[in-house]
């Protein structure tokens, strides 16, 4: 049975909140990078990202405006 396929990348942005697919979108270019960066050196290497996550952050109107929610007056 076929059942249609979608592009992992049209999928992301389809079901994440801007802030997941602003991490999704910093991992592919640290993963496009880190083989860049092998392919250049022939050597393998380790690049890692690290994600802060602010307190309270879901009742913070700055903070949900920052991530890219927009808010209902």
């Amino acid at each position: 049975m076929a059942s249609p396929g979608l592009e992992p990348e049209n999928w992301a942005r389809f079901v994440l909140p801007a802030p997941a697919r602003r991490v999704a979108e910093r991992i592919a270019a640290l993963t496009e990078a880190r083989r860049d960066i092998e392919e250049f050196t022939g050597k393998r290497c380790f690049l890692s990202l690290h994600v802060k996550v602010l307190k309270d952050w879901r009742n913070s109107d700055r903070a949900l405006k920052s991530f890219g929610y927009a808010l209902e007056d």
